[in-house]
């Protein structure tokens, strides 16, 4: 049962275990009682909110900005979601902890988040977040009492643009759960928006001005409900508000985040009201460790020294800023990002780059493509334009075929998607959406020399052998079995490909198998039930007892 049916049932056990005392853990160590509340944002701009000069009319913003800690210079690490959010929760840098996309890494067992910290400490925890960039599959449930995140899962270049949660109903779950505790009660509440990713991409200068402007009044509004429930709490409450990155708006034909390590990328808000803390402007440098490292210092919660300090202690020797992003080498095949700022300027940082992948096919398996009728040869696809230009315009001509596929608007996909193929034929980025639109259409032929190219030039990428199995399936589903488990061995290892492969186990009869794989799939954060349930290729899977049981272990 997905969370925004069954958050009423949960607020309600909730509510009722309050007034038990044996419910909480004693907290002798803290010496400063409160409460924090952590509003992340993704993908906004610090020029648009009134604080920072922007014009946008944004009333909550406008308030909390009169009475909060206002950092001039805050900056990402990463201009991604999923890893960028790792940051927040835990204080520690994404290249030290290998969260380095929105779909498929998972924040390590053995590293400490702040909502883990919380709760020892005596706090009730809950999480409200819009988008599956950072629900289950990221591992960012471990703490929270309450974790209300979206289940969808999306796959192809629909995963790159999910649905979203409004987020007047990401709020309104936060701020009945924030109300229903007594006003004493000390809490951590992690509140997280996608509503502004992908605003304004594929869409002309000016339809894409009005689409984030709109997306800043719908978070703007959550901000309100967050800010007027937080009221006459009998302990203090820090709201902390701040970007998980920025993103581009049409600068230099620029849109979107991931692939650029730029001022419009990296520069994100952060805006912190507390009590003890004097509103003001402050101009010392800032970036996303900095945050759990100062939550839990002024929370009194015990988190293991990360990359950040605190920010209202004396003033730290200037320190280097760095950012990295592996977007490019994931999703186009193209080299890896890495940055540092140096007197104020962002620049190529080659002393901590960031390592792309460890990308190994073992000699069995090739071995086994090869006896399938499928054997690979030495990557060679394109793997950078030399030029800006070129290369910004690839990347926005693939952002928005994703945008018009995730928007089903179909023939523009199918237009875009064409011109694009046609013209960067040996690029894994223009390649992976030809082959998926192919099949969900069940036209392998439409993608006969994409297939041949894919193969040919990214032998090296799961996800290049995972696009070729979903057309393999038509017609050879032993040779589309082979090739989803090497795409598994090379990674990243996605719950799509385990859900494929229970497919493929279970359409050969082997139902103990199938129930294993999509036991697997679900542990890694698989949650498109509706599609589980229906899908006929599991049929053979759901005579297995093992399927019930697996079903009653998550509600269905």
């Amino acid at each position: 049962m997905k969370p925004v049916y069954v958050f009423s049932a949960i607020l309600a056990v909730c509510c009722a275990s309050l007034g038990c005392p044996s419910s909480a853990v004693e907290d002798g160590a803290s010496s400063t009682p409160r409460s924090v509340v952590l509003l992340s944002i993704e993908a906004i701009r610090p020029d648009r909110l009134p604080a920072y000069g922007g014009k946008d009319p944004l009333p909550a913003f406008a308030k909390l900005a009169a009475s909060a800690v206002v950092f001039d210079d805050a900056a990402t690490v990463v201009p991604m979601a999923r890893p960028a959010a790792a940051t927040l929760l835990t204080g520690r840098t994404p290249d030290r902890i290998a969260m380095r996309d929105d779909l498929s890494d998972r924040l390590p067992d053995d590293v400490r988040t702040v909502a883990e910290a919380a709760r020892a400490a005596g706090s009730r925890t809950g999480a409200f977040v819009s988008t599956p960039f950072c629900a289950m599959g990221a591992g960012f449930e471990r703490g929270f009492e309450l974790f209300d995140a979206p289940e969808e899962t999306s796959v192809g270049p629909l995963a790159f643009e999910p649905r979203q949660r409004a987020s007047t109903e990401v709020a309104d779950h936060a701020t009945a759960w924030i109300r229903a505790l007594p006003t004493e009660q000390r809490f951590f509440a992690w509140v997280h928006l996608g509503t502004l990713h992908g605003r304004g991409v594929g869409k002309d200068d000016a339809s894409a001005d009005l689409d984030y402007a709109e997306g800043l009044r719908q978070v703007d509004g959550a901000l309100a409900s967050l800010a007027e429930a937080l009221e006459n709490r009998k302990v203090p409450v820090d709201l902390i508000v701040v970007g998980t990155h920025g993103t581009h708006l049409g600068e230099q034909g620029r849109r979107g985040a991931a692939f650029w390590l730029t001022p419009e990328t990296l520069r994100v808000p952060l805006l912190w009201r507390g009590s003890g803390l004097a509103p003001r402007r402050e101009s010392r440098k800032a970036w996303l460790p900095d945050v759990a490292a100062t939550v839990a210092e002024r929370a009194g919660w015990s988190l293991p020294a990360g990359d950040g300090a605190s920010l209202f202690g004396a003033a730290a020797d200037p320190r280097e800023r760095r950012a990295w992003s592996w977007a490019p080498d994931d999703q186009i095949a193209w080299a890896t990002l890495a940055a540092v700022e140096r007197d104020g300027v962002w620049v190529e940082d080659p002393a901590r780059p960031a390592t792309p992948r460890t990308r190994v096919l073992s000699e069995a398996t090739r071995q086994a493509l090869a006896a399938a009728g499928t054997p690979l040869q030495s990557p060679g696809g394109e793997r950078r334009p030399a030029d800006d230009v070129t290369r910004t315009d690839v990347l926005v001509r693939v952002q928005r075929v994703r945008s018009h596929i995730a928007g089903q608007r179909d023939l523009m996909a199918m237009k875009q998607g064409r011109r694009l193929q046609e013209e960067h034929p040996k690029n894994l980025g223009a390649l992976l959406p030809w082959t998926f639109m192919a099949a969900v259409g069940r036209d392998p032929d439409r993608a006969k020399d994409a297939v041949q190219t894919l193969l040919r030039d990214f032998s090296d990428r799961g996800e290049a052998l995972h696009a070729v199995a979903h057309l393999r399936w038509f017609d050879d589903r032993g040779k589309a079995e082979t090739l989803l488990q090497a795409a598994w061995e090379l990674g990243p290892q996605e719950p799509e490909i385990l859900y494929d492969l229970a497919c493929a186990r279970s359409l050969a009869g082997d139902a103990e198998g199938a129930v294993a794989r999509l036991r697997e799939a679900v542990a890694r954060g698989y949650r498109d039930w509706t599609h589980l349930e229906a899908d006929l290729d599991l049929a053979n899977a759901r005579k297995s007892p093992a399927y019930a049981e697996l079903m009653r272990a998550h509600g269905r």
